[in-house]
């Protein structure tokens, strides 16, 4: 773990200290990464209740949260969720991967861009659906690397008036279906910002 410019960041990361340092974005006194997207998601909130993180990584998206009285965050890899505690004291940071059903998994992580971390096979991780969690929810940020359909299989009663979900990863043959899942749902695309889906029941 590395401190930088006030953020705390998995050693060996280059990715996201090259992004934000090329878009000079400071919120709070801090480096802030594609903070368009959070601004957009959050002009549609109404009710500031409770936030969910998933694939929360450092707390990039969670530390500018602090508009609702609750935020819940999941982050399957040990190190990340260091830097998350770091970046966020106080908010809660489960150490589950999740998806469509109970199982063990790994996660691989990739050299140089840790945020691009993903689902493999294996038994390091436990992966729990997000309904066993009975959480309430006005607003969930999910970005998983390609694996966001499991997770919102596993979330149906939980998903709250705003979703803004990843869609960038083919990894798994399927980029664009949690959209789709989620229009079937009653949802609404309301914006499409550089590969996030933001979308409104």
């Amino acid at each position: 773990m590395k401190e930088w410019r006030g953020l705390w960041l998995p050693d060996g990361e280059k990715h996201l200290t090259e992004w934000m340092q090329k878009h000079d974005v400071i919120v709070d006194g801090k480096p802030a990464y594609q903070y368009n997207k959070i601004q957009a998601a959050l002009l549609l909130v109404e009710n500031f209740g409770t936030a969910i993180d998933v694939g929360a990584h450092c707390g990039l998206w969670s530390m500018h949260l602090h508009k609702f009285a609750n935020v819940h965050a999941f982050e399957p890899v040990a190190d990340h969720r260091e830097c998350f505690q770091m970046n966020c004291p106080g908010v809660p940071v489960y150490p589950y991967a999740l998806g469509s059903e109970s199982k063990m998994v790994s996660i691989e992580t990739t050299e140089g861009s840790s945020g691009n971390s993903y689902v493999t096979e294996g038994n390091t991780v436990e992966m729990r659906t997000l309904d066993s969690f009975g959480l309430k929810c006005d607003f969930m940020k999910i970005d998983c690397e390609g694996y966001e359909l499991d997770v919102l299989k596993g979330a149906t009663e939980t998903l709250g008036k705003v979703v803004i979900v990843e869609q960038k990863s083919d990894r798994f043959g399927r980029k664009t279906a949690a959209l789709e899942f989620l229009k079937d749902l009653g949802y609404t695309l309301k914006q499409v910002i550089n590969g996030d889906y933001l979308l409104l029941r």
